[in-house]
């Protein structure tokens, strides 16, 4: 069974009468931490609908959504019993609020979506690209129409990004706490200024992590990465055979050749991306992601895949 605990900020559709919407809300996001969407960046994991709001059949993505009726003492009978047929569980309002969370966790139980995906990306060395690399993958995502929220550190390159300390993004306001990112619908940003430990976004967000420097240039609390980025040089090789990371991201500039960063990999993925002068621009410009060149995003696409395989 799925607990409370891990039902904290569930992206809920409410759907009703006017009052009771509001109330509805109001009360799931101050008592449960749930976070109430209307679908358009954030995909709902859950619909609660009262007597008298639309069909209670809706999907995302083509997978249905579980829905709850809400009942109340004064709703008509008839309508009430008809809308009973449509849900896969029914909660008296407010009589039952109190039931409410364990309704609903036996509900998503079965529910991969709920699962959270995070994806660490570190570097080398200090301005490898590690942001920059971040926020791609990000984009990626979100073009996929999949919400994501990118943690990064140090100069984010996102035009008014707002800086947190990074136990807010162990609570139900990870997602609310960030900014938008211009141009990439479903995509959002926020800044840390330390390591970032556990991550409580709503659930079907997926996370990708700046996770700093590894080797001698890491941090306290630093954690290691799922992507390396580095370029064609000692560090970056150094890195390569030292780190457990699934995949290499490289940087195509450096004294070395990519031959020994694909040696030194030992099998793993290496994805090269070209040194851009262009690229260097943007991120000073905060236009990155959305204005990311093909030749940048195109060879990441693969990471992309394989990461969300």
């Amino acid at each position: 069974m799925v607990h409370r605990s891990d039902l904290v900020a569930l992206p809920v559709v409410v759907d009703g009468p006017r009052h009771l919407v509001d109330q509805v809300g109001a009360w799931i996001e101050s008592r449960l931490g749930w976070q109430v969407t209307r679908g358009e960046a954030l995909p709902a994991r859950l619909r609660l609908v009262g007597v008298g709001g639309s069909s209670a059949d809706a999907s995302v993505d083509g997978v249905p959504l579980p829905s709850v009726a809400l009942v109340g003492p004064d709703d008509d009978p008839i309508a009430a019993t008809r809308l009973a047929q449509q849900v896969d569980a029914v909660v008296a309002w407010p009589a039952e609020h109190g039931t409410l969370a364990e309704v609903v966790a036996d509900l998503v139980a079965g529910d991969p979506r709920v699962e959270v995906e995070s994806t660490r990306v570190v570097g080398s060395a200090g301005g490898v690209g590690v942001t920059t690399i971040a926020l791609a993958l990000g984009a990626l995502s979100a073009w996929r129409e999949r919400p994501s929220l990118v943690v990064g550190r140090g100069d984010v390159p996102v035009p008014d990004v707002r800086q947190v300390p990074p136990e807010v993004l162990a609570g139900h306001r990870a997602w609310a706490a960030s900014t938008g990112v211009p141009g990439v619908d479903g995509l959002r940003a926020v800044r840390v200024d330390a390591a970032v430990g556990r991550i409580a976004p709503p659930s079907g967000v997926r996370v990708v992590v700046d996770g700093g420097v590894v080797g001698p240039g890491a941090l306290p609390g630093d954690a290691p990465g799922d992507v390396l980025v580095v370029r064609r040089d000692r560090p970056g090789l150094a890195a390569i055979e030292e780190s457990g990371a699934a995949a290499v991201v490289l940087v195509d500039t450096g004294p070395r050749s990519a031959t020994e960063v694909v040696r030194a990999a030992g099998g793993r993925l290496v994805v090269v991306v070209p040194w851009s002068a262009r690229v260097a621009r943007l991120h000073d410009a905060c236009r990155l992601p959305g204005s990311l060149p093909g030749t940048v995003l195109a060879p990441l696409r693969r990471l992309d895949e394989q990461l969300d395989a």
